[in-house]
This record gives structure tokens, sequence and C-alpha cells, in this order.
């Protein structure tokens, strides 16, 4: 049954008054709301370890380190790495600032990669100048972290089998002199200090195609924080007050190896043993064997005796210590995080910036406050940005408050195609998940659980996900690669379409074979399958009969965290169940599932990746490769296929059609083992308060993410416009038809705006806008016409998210408008629902109004005898407020205002159902509080901004419960 809703999305969103005078002077502190807090203080851990995005949100600002990029492109920007040698000359040239590659021409020389740096003036957040000793010791730590893959091409045989360091270098990084230093060396002229202008050479020691971008980047550390002394100092001074005794000897720079400083040439120490205590730089080492440069003993903090952890050192605030445009403040653990702006942020010379797009401008943020602040419930989230308290969702809105929330004029929408994805995936160390024999990974028949993998593949409804959970914000997944990457999607990778019935046949095949019989898979016996094991089918692993089979655990994030991924999880157990699997989704706080994937202690799970960042899917190799299956590398499942592996070594060298040809197999070999069930990709909605910052200073990367480094560096405080802006688009349209669009633009006084510049942006889903800029005309109007995709009859209900902005020359610029409108494929059953404010969605208290509502069939027809239900919030008097729809499909409702302190905007969700069709929309009205009048008898001269409604179409789609369950729904 395909039965789908729709609605008439029409929303009105003005400008907030001009700014008082103070304003300037008033801090900008943006409030972002965030749904779990971060895990450690500690920077080693958080930068050099795999992390979660609640702490990598908290830390990554703090850190800075040799490039940047460019957020759509992914291209390398110069920054304190200026350049390469292009020539090997030895020399930087104008023309090699911004220019990153390995010396060409010169054969014997193409494994070597010379990069200039120029720290001059970048300081720690302590006010110590950042030292060339600082740099080397970030990309030391790059090589020492096992989760750092991209480091391995400059250690011996770039980290290949049989290797890992060589034995006489921890990597192949040189610093080297600068030619001519004293008169030529730096873009013709001379090196002002060879400390803080320099050279690294960087010998490749493995193919990789991405060089630049993943092994040239690092992130800068105080070495002098870190390794052996543990000081802290202020601009350079070292300050009194004692650190943790054993803290920074985890990383002992090893005093006792020859020469002076040897590491930062590269040559490791092997630790020392100290039969008595020692004074190295002021700090008394007690004695015992001390170890060289051990990451991950310094990433928990344990104490010099790395055997016995007890009493590890714990980062506190001020351990904090970056180079980054925002400084670490403070962390009130189940409160929030606070980081205020560097005002002394590094900002490279004009030739650096130079080479940067127009858009991206190096500057201080003017950010002056980032405050992180926990709210566990995503509902609670989407209440305090309606409430003021919030300025930013650092989380897509759950779909069902896209609706009311781009309703509220205060708030703002920036949509985008997610490239990260939702999955669920196994433990291949466990049966019947994986391996007989981990040791052995997929070789011979080894890997039983394959069976079973493939028949929870099978057995995962992805369309209900998608149209039910995701209301169509969103598509099913397929490989590992987002549709949207259309250069490296496998399009004709293995698919899965939901199937209990092939589902169930995989595991009785499973039950007759000989093999898989023996290793214990069994038939579904007759009954339900209860969680005590009673009418469940055996599978590897579990004890054999009589005994019931064991309970499998499927760890999902809680409903209050993400309602989707937990009725997701909810849904794929009842059709696991179905065919007899024991197996039950367990309901786990995001923390612990993290947990549990880090300590390899879990059954199944379902979580997502963020991947900001990739244009070539180079994460694959993180994640399925077999040399980062060990902990802590991300390869979680413990999968280890050699042909694989072989499969994504080739494609990280390779280039151009070879690459895509080769990660193209690797997705599909991906699929063939069925190791991740890729659920879905989500559509990006981020929500924030346009009446404090700017819509157009956000910027978006190519993974679909908004709060990123180059959003932060350029927010600005919405500004002050006297404009207001309208559109009108029917949320619905059948494929390959197209949709009306019609922008109205007034000023505060209600009149027309003739000659406003319209520009309209699709940032989500399929379809075109035509024209899509343009000026208003005489009635302050302009029409745009949306044609949809074309899809095929089995397909599912395409989001398209359109992004308004409208701006007058002699006014300035409207707030953002962003409408939904939801193509459907051919077949399927859908209202339309339009709710109207024939005479203005402003009403004076004590006054009354009006909302027209009209209602059509996915064939343009009335909706005759459709019953309407008119659900305001907070409660407002409606006449009336339920009805039937005659044969016009229309209906007038009368709006009776009441007395209010303060203007009061109104939410009223419209629900229409037709037979087993549904349909919902909200549209906002607001009541003023109407100035008393002036002794003279007039008013306030105080001009009053009208504050516009909103009708939005959500996309949702489904069979009739999508319906019932939109009408005041719980959470699952």
């Amino acid at each position: 049954m395909v039965i789908v809703l729709s609605m008439f999305a029409s929303i009105f969103l003005v400008h907030p008054a001009a700014q008082n005078a103070s304003a300037q002077t008033t801090p900008f502190i943006i409030n972002v709301g965030v749904q779990d807090e971060m895990k450690t203080r500690n920077l080693i851990r958080g930068f050099f370890f795999g992390t979660d995005v609640w702490t990598a949100d908290a830390l990554n600002p703090v850190g800075e380190g040799t490039v940047q990029t460019d957020p759509e492109t992914q291209t390398v920007l110069p920054y304190t790495m200026v350049g390469t040698d292009v020539n090997g000359d030895g020399k930087l040239e104008a023309n090699e600032v911004g220019a990153f590659s390995n010396v060409t021409g010169i054969p014997l020389r193409a494994s070597e990669w010379i990069a200039f740096y120029n720290i001059n003036g970048m300081k720690w957040h302590d006010g110590t100048q950042v030292q060339l000793e600082d740099v080397l010791f970030g990309y030391h730590l790059a090589s020492l972290a096992p989760a750092v893959t991209s480091s391995r091409f400059v250690k011996d045989r770039a980290g290949q089998a049989g290797s890992n360091y060589s034995s006489t270098r921890y990597q192949n990084i040189n610093p080297v002199p600068i030619a001519g230093a004293s008169v030529d060396g730096w873009l013709g002229g001379p090196v002002a200090d060879t400390r803080y202008q320099f050279a690294l050479k960087f010998i490749q020691t493995g193919p990789n195609a991405q060089f630049k971008r993943d092994t040239l980047q690092a992130t800068f550390m105080p070495a002098y924080f870190w390794q052996g002394t543990g000081v802290r100092k202020v601009n350079g001074v070292i300050q009194p007050g004692a650190i943790h005794p054993d803290f920074g000897w985890a990383m002992n720079p090893d005093p006792s190896a020859s020469g002076t400083n040897v590491y930062l040439n590269g040559v490791p120490g092997a630790g020392y043993d100290l039969a008595n205590p020692v004074t190295f730089e002021g700090i008394t080492v007690p004695a015992g064997h001390l170890a060289a440069f051990d990451v991950t003993a310094a990433s928990v903090g344990c104490p010099h005796d790395v055997a016995n952890c007890a009493g590890a050192w714990e980062a506190q605030d001020q351990d904090v210590i970056g180079a980054g445009s925002y400084k670490f403040v403070t962390w009130v653990s189940g409160n929030y995080v606070r980081l205020d702006k560097n005002p002394d942020y590094f900002i490279p010379d004009t030739s650096v910036r130079a080479k940067y797009p127009a858009s991206l401008v190096l500057r201080v943020p003017k950010v002056d406050e980032i405050v992180y602040r926990l709210y566990r419930n995503v509902q609670a989230t989407v209440y305090a940005l309606q409430a003021g308290a919030l300025d930013f969702i650092d989380w897509t809105v759950p779909p069902d408050q896209v609706g009311p929330i781009a309703g509220d004029p205060n708030i703002g929408l920036k949509s985008s195609a997610d490239a990260g994805f939702f999955y669920q995936s196994f433990n291949f160390d466990r049966l019947p998940f994986g391996y007989l024999n981990p040791a052995l990974g997929s070789t011979g028949n080894n890997d039983v659980g394959r069976p079973f993998r493939l028949a929870v593949a099978y057995a995962t409804n992805k369309r209900t996900i998608v149209t039910s959970l995701l209301q169509n914000f969103g598509v099913a997944g397929h490989t590992v690669v987002s549709p949207t990457n259309t250069l490296y999607y496998n399009a004709s990778a293995p698919r899965y379409e939901f199937n209990p019935t092939v589902a169930a046949g995989i595991l009785d095949a499973a039950a007759t074979d000989s093999f898989y019989s023996s290793q214990g898979y069994g038939f579904d016996p007759p009954g339900a399958c209860l969680n005590d094991g009673t009418g469940c089918r055996h599978l590897p692993g579990d004890p054999p009969a009589p005994a019931k089979p064991r309970l499998i655990e499927m760890l999902t994030p809680q409903a209050d965290y993400d309602p989707i991924r937990n009725s997701a999880g909810i849904l794929i157990a009842q059709d696991l169940r179905s065919i007899g699997v024991n197996i039950v989704s367990k309901s786990t706080a995001f923390g612990a599932i993290v947990d549990a994937l880090n300590t390899r202690t879990f059954d199944m799970w379902i979580l997502g990746w963020s991947l900001t960042g990739y244009v070539e899917p180079g994460y694959i190799e993180s994640f399925f490769h077999s040399r980062n299956a060990p902990i802590p590398g991300q390869n979680y499942e413990s999968y280890d296929n050699k042909s694989l592996d072989t499969i994504i070594d080739d494609a990280t060298g390779a280039v151009g059609t070879q690459a895509v040809q080769l990660w193209k197999w690797a997705q599909g070999a991906i699929l063939q083992d069925a190791v991740y069930n890729v659920l879905y990709f989500r559509t990006n909605v981020f929500a924030f308060r346009q009446d404090r910052i700017d819509p157009s200073s956000f910027r978006t990367d190519i993974g679909g993410d908004v709060w990123i480094y180059w959003s932060r560096i350029l927010l600005d405080p919405a500004p002050p416009g006297v404009i207001r802006s309208a559109a009108s688009i029917p949320s619905a349209v059948g494929s390959g038809g197209s949709a009306p669009i019609t922008v109205t633009v007034r000023d505060s006084k209600g009149t027309p705006v003739e000659g406003a510049s319209i520009n309209i942006t699709r940032t989500s889903g399929a379809g075109t806008v035509s024209p899509s800029t343009g000026t208003t005309n005489a009635n302050g109007q302009f029409a745009a016409t949306f044609i949809a995709p074309t899809l095929s009859t089995s397909a599912t209900p395409v989001s398209t998210f359109l992004e308004i902005q409208s701006t007058s020359s002699s006014f300035g610029a409207a707030r953002l408008v962003t409408v939904v409108i939801t193509t459907f494929p051919p077949g399927a059953k859908f209202l339309t629902l339009l709710a109207d404010t024939p005479f203005g969605n402003v009403i004076n208290e004590g006054g009354a109004g009006a909302i027209d509502v009209t209602v059509s069939d996915q064939d343009g027809l009335p909706a005759t005898g459709a019953n309407v239900i008119l659900a305001p919030s907070p409660t407002i008097t409606l006449t009336p407020s339920t009805f039937a729809l005659d044969a016009t499909g229309h209906r007038q409702v009368t709006v009776s205002a009441p007395q209010v302190d303060t203007d009061t905007p109104y939410t009223i969700t419209v629900t229409a159902t037709s037979g087993t069709v549904s349909g919902t929309s909200q549209i906002t009205l607001t009541v003023l509080n109407v100035p008393p009048p002036q002794s003279g008898g007039g008013f306030l001269t105080t001009e009053v901004l009208l504050i516009g409604g909103a009708v939005v179409g959500t996309g949702a789609a489904g069979g009739i419960y999508v319906g019932l369950r939109r009408r005041g729904r719980k959470k699952p």
C-alpha cells in the first residue's frame, strides 16, 4: 500500500528592527546545543586517536597546524605551510606559494616533498611563540598514533606488512637548510629567523595520491608542555605550580641519547633505565625505566610506570593549549563547554591570503564566545532554540520538527545532503557474526557469519526507515559512498532489497548445507521467537540443542538521543525475530556504544559516520582495512579480508579513472561480504537563530556539515533589515511534474517592494528551479517554476529543500526563507494541503483573523469529504476547529485573538484525512501586544515589524499509520 501525504508550503519571514547603538559593543556569543558532552581534555587523545563528534566539536577549534582546505572542493590552501619546492632548487619562489607537489622534473627526487613554513608570530594560547620543535612534535604524534593512518607514508615501507617504524628513525622527515637563507631563500628575500621560517623534507615511502592533503597536514602541539619537561608557560616563561609528577614522561625525548634533540631528525630513543633519580630541565625523574614517546600511554594520562595506570594524570582546563582560532576556557561536566575567541589568531601575510577564494577570508573570528550546552533530549534542544536559549543546534533537526520551527520567523534552516551515513554492523570476532578463528580472517570457510549477515541485509526495511522515520528527508543506503558523490558511487554494487522470505531462505539454506549446519545453523522452529530463545532458530555460537539459542544484542542509540536510529533498530530486530532470530534492539547511551566499540565488546550496533573533507572515499581504508582492526583502529568490526586490503592499497596510490575503478571495486567487495548494512544517507537540516546570526555567513563543506572551521571564523551577527519575504510553493508534486513558486517582498509597512533581488538555491534533494534569480515586479512578486525529477515507480519520494534570499538595494536583506517540496513516484497517492492567511498573518490582540484551508488530491481535484482538524499551540480560539470539506475542498476558519502581554506567535497544526490518506501542515501567526495610546490620542511611533507565519511541508510519506503517528505521536 503506497499512501503518502503532502501539503502546500508558504513561509513568511522578516528581519528584526535595527540594532540599538550598543549592539556593536555587545559580546557576540553563540550558544550551541549538543546531545552529548566531550569525553576528554587530553589533546593527544582528542587529536590523534579516534574520537566522537562531541569531543571534536570542543577541541578542534583549539588546534591549528599546517594548511587550510576549501570546504567545497577540498583544495589544499596555504597557511603556515606556505608552499613546496616544486622545481627542487631549495628556494621558495612566488609561483610556489600555495603549490603543493613533490619535486618534479628530477626523477631521482620524485619521492621528495620539500615544504616551506612560516610560523613567525604564531603563538600558543598562553602567549608562547610556536617553535620548529612544536611543528615536528605534531608530525611525530601523528606517526605514533595508530588511528592516524595517513602518516604511514613517512614510515618505513609505508606501514605495509613487516613494518611499523624502521630501526633507525621514526619518520622520513628532516629539517633542511633553506638555500641561500641569508639572501634569497624566501620569496627572493632574506629569511628573518630560521627558527620560524624553515623547510622540512618528507620522503614519501609508499604510493599515496592524497599525500599533500592527508600526510602533509599536521596539528601542531606544544612540545614544552607534553614531552618530558611537563611545564606550563606564559609568554614563554615557565610558571610555578605543580603538574602531576609523572606528567610528560610518557612522551620522554630520551635525554640520554647522543646529540641534542636528535628526535627532531626523526631518530628515536629506546628509553633508558635510571638507577637513581636525575634532574632534567628542572624536573626530577624518579628511578626506573622510561619509554620514549609512548603516545598510547600519554593519551590516557598514564604515569611513567605504564604497566600500572592507577593514579593516571587527567588534563585540566588550563592544560588544553593550542594555537587555534578559539581558546579553551572550561568544561563543566554534564552542563557546558566554553571557548573564547583567540584575539592573537595567526593570520599569514598577503602573499598567502591571495591564494584563497574570495568567499574564504582568513580573519580573527567575530564570535567572542562559543558555549556548547548539553541537552541530551533532542526534543528539548529544539524547544531551547525556539525559546532563544540556543543559537544553533549542532545536529540535524528531527523530521517531525522541521515544519514547526520553519514557521518561526526567528529561526533559519540550512539543509544539505549528508555524505556521511548511518549503518548497522557486526563483531566479526564473535559468532554467528563472523569468523570461526579471528586470526585467519576471510580465508577458506572461516567466515561462517556471512549467511547471517546477508540475511540481516535482506531483513532490513530501508524504505520504511526513509519514508516513515525520516519522512523522506534522506535516501535509502546502498554502499558506503553517498549517491551524491557521482564520481565514486558504485551504483552497480550488490543491492539487498527488503525481503524477509529471501532472508529466511538464506538461513534455511545454511541449515541444509553440511558445512554450515555443522557450524550451528538451524531451521526456524514453529511458533513465535521469544526473548528466552523459545521458538528461535539456532545459529553458530549458540549452545547445541536442546539448549535454547542465546539472545543477540544490537546496541542502538536511545530514543531521546536519536529517535530515527532507535526506531530503525526496533524495526530491524522485529523483522529478524519474525524469521526466527533471537535478537533485541538494546537502547544504549551514545557514549556507552562508543566505549563498546573501542573495546570490541559487542554483538551488533547501529551508529553513523560523519565524513567531513572527503572527495575520494579514502575513509574506506580506515573502516575496512585489516591494519585498522586492532585497537584503537576504526575497523571496529575486526573485518580481515586480504583481497580487499590489496584493492584499498592500490586505490590509495591511484589517480584518475584507475582510482575511481578501484574505489568502486572496494565498495563491491564490502557489499559482497555484507560488512556494513548501510541504512540511509540523511538530509541534514541545521537550525539557527537568524535574528542573531547572519545566514549568509555560514559555509557548508563537501560532507554536508555547516559547523566547520570556516563557519566558526566567518560567522557575523544578523544585520538589521526592514523588508520581509514570503515564499509559496506546493510541497507535493508528481514525478516529472512542475510546481509554481511565488516570492513576495514587502517593507515593514506591508508595501510591496519592487526591484528586490531574488535568489533561489536548491540546497539538497533533486530537481531544478527556473528562473532561479530575478527581481520583483511592481506587486513585489517574483515567479519561478520548480521542475521535479523523474522517478521510477518503485522509488521512494524525494524531498527537495529550496533556500530563498531576498535583498533590496534600499532596505537590505530579508531573513532567509526555506521551503520543502516532495516529489512522489508515479502511482503514489497523496494530499496537498494549503493553509493561507488572506488578511495577513499578524493580528492585534482582541482582534480577528482568518485561515483559508484548501485540500486537493494527487490529481489536483478537491478532497471532498476530507476531515480536517486544526490544533493550535498555545491555545487560541478557532471557529470551527474541526470540519469536513464540501465539494469545493475549501473552508475558511475564524481566528479570535486573545489579550497578550507580549507579541505571541501561535503555531497551528492542520491535519486532513481522506480515507487512508493523511496530510499535515503547520501555519504560524502572531498576535501583537498593541501599545496603549499616547496622551495626545495617537499611538506610539515605534515601528512594529510584521512577523509572518508559515505553512511548511515536511515531505512525510508512508502508510496511514504515518498520518496517525504525526498527530501528537510520542517518541518511540
